[in-house]
């Protein structure tokens, strides 16, 4: 998508570096019986919360991550990552 048609759209997608930033802000539970649970309003094609959960089971592949996201754009929700 072109950055024009995106400033147009109000979608703004979360950057990588910044997706690590935020991964490392969370303290991660011991046990991986505790699930944890994303919820992202507005999440666009979801890359942001499927790209945090996957950098926080690089460090805890045993961590039971559930996602949740909303987005009101139908064609960004076509493009979404499978979960």
């Amino acid at each position: 998508m072109r950055e024009i048609a995106r400033v147009q759209q109000g979608f703004f997608p979360t950057q990588g570096p910044i997706v690590h930033a935020i991964a490392s802000l969370f303290k991660l539970p011991r046990c991986a019986q505790s699930p944890v649970v994303v919820l992202d309003a507005g999440c666009g094609t979801a890359q942001a919360i499927y790209d945090l959960r996957e950098n926080w089971r690089t460090q805890r592949p045993d961590l039971n991550v559930t996602l949740l996201g909303i987005e009101s754009d139908k064609e960004r929700h076509r493009q979404s990552v499978p979960d």
